[in-house]
């Protein structure tokens, strides 16, 4: 993990902060990479991922052991939007479709899910979570050292499906964005996928050559669907509308129908025995 530090030192009291400095090894992430088509930009994308799910595994085992917990931040948009706290135009107009395009069966198991993730499963304690771990916060080392995971905003405590299945959602989202012809991920070259998230997967799973579903957290589904659902919000609430939201929303209907599977069927991987 990389953590951040203020730009310029902690501000004045009253003053809002300017930004956050990380000091890594590389200049481009993942988000970048990923999508261009490149042999080696995709090599390194996969050793990155690989190094993310390692991360993230070991950031699992330390427990949550303050006194307080904040809400994780994602979930915590999610439900105010859902709930209609949440006013901008483009989030009620996307609310308002998306309460339609999925019906009250549907919605209702999208609001009961973003509200039963906040605990962790089983009555287990809660663990350490990085919060929002994106493409976007992962930058290969240009050296070719282990990639770096930026942190430090989100941190919360919690269930450890919550990080892993946030990337898996976010693979799995361009995935099928790449597919329908929609935004970037569907102008641009082609992208293995299934590879990046293999990498992920086979990276948290303890690189033991199997990236199946039984050495994932229980939950990691659910949480890449809410992941989805999370970013469709943000998206209309932080940009504005864009009418890709309506093919997003039957995206997210189909993830919710089938209890959000689409997000672990990566098919099997050289050398892996499922996923």
């Amino acid at each position: 993990l990389a953590l951040g530090e203020w730009a310029g030192g902690p501000p004045p009291d009253g003053e809002a902060r300017q930004g956050v400095l990380y000091r890594v090894q590389g200049a481009v992430s993942v988000a970048r990479l990923l999508p261009s088509g490149d042999s080696a930009a995709h090599r390194l994308t996969v050793s990155a991922l690989a190094d993310a799910g390692r991360t993230l595994r070991r950031l699992h085992r330390e427990p949550w052991d303050f006194p307080q917990r904040p809400p994780h931040p994602g979930l915590r948009r999610l439900r105010a939007w859902a709930v209609e706290e949440e006013s901008t135009p483009g989030a009620t107009r996307l609310r308002a479709l998306a309460r339609t395009r999925l019906g009250p069966s549907l919605w209702a198991r999208l609001t009961d899910w973003s509200e039963a993730a906040n605990e962790p499963p089983g009555g287990s304690g809660a663990v350490l979570l990085h919060g929002a771990p994106s493409t976007g916060w992962l930058v290969p080392s240009a050296a070719g050292g282990r990639a770096a995971l930026l942190t430090g905003e989100e941190v919360t405590g919690g269930d450890p499906a919550l990080d892993l299945g946030w990337i898996l959602g976010e693979l799995h989202e361009l995935r099928a964005a790449a597919a329908r012809g929609l935004g970037a991920a569907g102008q641009g070259p082609p992208v293995d996928y299934p590879a990046a998230a293999h990498a992920l997967l086979s990276g948290y799973a303890g690189g033991t050559g199997t990236a199946g579903v039984t050495a994932l957290p229980s939950g990691t589904e659910r949480a890449a669907t809410l992941r989805l659902a999370v970013h469709m919000r943000d998206f209309a609430s932080f940009v504005g509308w864009h009418e890709d939201l309506r093919h997003y929303c039957d995206l997210l209907a189909e993830a919710l129908a089938e209890d959000g599977t689409p997000a672990l069927q990566w098919g099997t991987a050289p050398g892996n025995v499922s996923s």
